[in-house]
């Protein structure tokens, strides 16, 4: 029978996970010094690999590496990974290929840049503080007038740096024909505060009876946040590490004329009206069939005898004004008033109170 291996023997077999221990100066010793030899070692093997970082959230690796894998082919891309802070490091064949990637800037991906560097791992990474931001913007009601290169430079001058423009935008600059909806153009963004979203076009009349106006409107594919504090792309100024910490001043406590501190309390004020008299709101309650702390059967919770009497003596005033109505409206209609009484009036029986 064929003698099978496990899968972590398999994997394991052409590589060495033995460590050696290096004794430390002392055990709270924190502090690890890398060797000379083994700095170079490292820089020679990495001396064509340049790192990559996106400004707030980033997307998700697969993603990122089939792009590239498309895109820098022709520049001798040939691996990439990534680490737990958001840093990607790509390889490539050659020290010519990593030049022509940095050298070209930012890659766009889903209007989303990319920044890339050249790396020294003697050194570290870090994601630099950055003025100005590369963004796709399009531009919505683009006068015809100025659908052209000059036009849409003029506009866009107002938001940054001009790049380039898409292909759909740059034929109908061309030909003054094709897609007239709206203008895509790439510009480097500055750190100003909030992003315009309009922007007006003064075009002039060629008759002289006036000028006309035109808003165009912005619209951003991606919005870096920005931080006005430190005037640079990558975080808010909520979050901001160099913004200095403010605290309100605390109010000094009160000192009596003895020396010791007046500890004040705050005042309960209650929230809503609440009638507490069960008598002043027990007819109101009754009508509506809401009584507040009623037990079973509707029968308000009386808290003493002396409101229980009270309402009795209420519930007795009530029964006699109905008395008095029902003898004044059957007077002279040939009626018994007993009878009408009877018929008309249903005494209430005197509420029950629950036992606490």
């Amino acid at each position: 029978m064929a003698k099978t291996n496990s899968y972590a023997a398999v994997v394991g077999s052409s590589q060495s996970s033995s460590l050696e221990f290096f004794a430390p100066p002392n055990k709270d010793s924190r502090v690890v010094s890398i060797p000379v030899e083994m700095a170079k070692a490292t820089a020679k093997s990495f001396h064509t690999t340049i790192y990559g970082y996106f400004l707030g959230s980033r997307i998700h690796f697969p993603i990122i590496e089939r792009y590239v894998s498309s895109v820098w082919a022709k520049y001798g891309f040939k691996d990439a990974m990534m680490n737990d802070n958001g840093i990607f490091f790509f390889r490539f064949n050659d020290v010519g290929g990593c030049s022509q990637v940095v050298e070209f800037g930012p890659l766009m991906i889903r209007g989303v840049p990319l920044f890339v560097y050249h790396w020294d791992p003697t050194k570290g990474v870090k994601k630099q503080d950055h003025t100005t931001c590369p963004l796709w913007v399009k531009l919505h009601n683009v006068p015809l007038v100025a659908f052209n290169t000059e036009g849409i430079s003029r506009i866009v001058s107002l938001l940054g740096m001009p790049r380039k423009m898409d292909s759909c935008t740059s034929a109908m600059c061309d030909n003054l024909w094709g897609r007239p909806g709206f203008a895509k153009v790439l510009i480097d963004v500055w750190v100003t505060g909030d992003l315009k979203r309009s922007i007006d076009v003064v075009i002039p009349d060629l008759k002289g009876n006036g000028d006309c106006t035109v808003q165009v409107n912005v619209e951003y594919i991606w919005e870096p946040s920005q931080c006005s504090f430190c005037k640079v792309f990558g975080h808010k100024s909520t979050a901001c590490t160099k913004r200095p910490i403010t605290t309100k001043p605390q109010r000094a406590p009160e000192v009596d004329k003895e020396g010791l501190t007046l500890v004040t309390k705050k005042k309960w004020v209650p929230t809503t009206n609440i009638k507490t008299s069960v008598v002043e709101g027990s007819e109101k309650q009754m009508e509506k069939g809401e009584v507040s702390g009623s037990g079973v059967s509707g029968t308000p919770i009386l808290k003493d005898s002396t409101q229980k009497n009270k309402t009795d003596e209420r519930v007795k005033d009530m029964g006699k004004n109905l008395d008095c109505t029902s003898t004044r409206s059957d007077k002279g209609k040939g009626i018994n008033v007993e009878e009408s009484q009877s018929r008309n009036f249903t005494p209430v029986p005197n509420p029950i109170p629950l036992m606490r």
